[in-house]
C-alpha cells in the first residue's frame, strides 16, 4: 500500500511576528484592525492611531488575528496598559479605552446599526 501524505495547505498559518503596523479602525468587537499583506487582522488592545508590533496567532487566506507584544506610540485614549490582568477576564473587550473613547465608540456602533445618526451616548462618568 502507498502511503497518503495530506497535502500541506499554506493556511491557517500561526505565530508569526510582524513588525510595527498602524491599527485603521475597530471591528465590532472594538479590537483594532491593521492591514498586513493586504489582508485585515483584528488586534486585541490596540486602539486607533497606535503602531504595535503583533504575533499573529492565527491567519485565514482573508483575514487574520494576531495580538499585540509592544506599543510604539500609545494613544492618549489609553486607560490600561497591554497585558493588563483585566484583559483575560473574557467578555469585555474595551477596558483598554478610556471613557471617552468607549463612548464614541458606542457611539459610532449605534449609528451604524441602525444606519441613523443619534445623540450622543456618555456612559462614562
Amino acid at each position: 500500500m502507498g502511503s497518503r501524505r495530506r497535502k500541506r495547505r499554506k493556511f491557517p498559518r500561526r505565530y508569526t511576528t510582524i513588525e510595527y503596523y498602524e491599527c485603521i479602525g475597530y471591528n465590532a468587537k472594538g479590537q483594532g484592525i491593521v492591514i498586513f499583506n493586504d489582508k485585515p487582522f483584528n488586534v486585541d488592545e490596540l486602539l486607533l492611531g497606535e503602531k504595535a508590533r503583533m504575533i499573529v496567532y492565527f491567519e485565514e487566506e482573508e483575514s487574520g488575528e494576531a495580538r499585540a507584544v509592544d506599543i510604539k506610540n500609545p494613544s492618549p485614549d489609553r486607560a490600561l496598559p497591554l497585558g493588563h490582568p483585566k484583559f483575560s477576564l473574557g467578555s469585555y473587550h474595551i477596558p483598554h479605552m478610556s471613557e471617552k473613547a468607549q463612548d464614541a465608540w458606542k457611539q459610532s456602533r449605534v449609528e451604524d446599526l441602525f444606519n441613523l445618526k443619534a445623540d450622543p451616548i456618555k456612559v462614562g462618568k
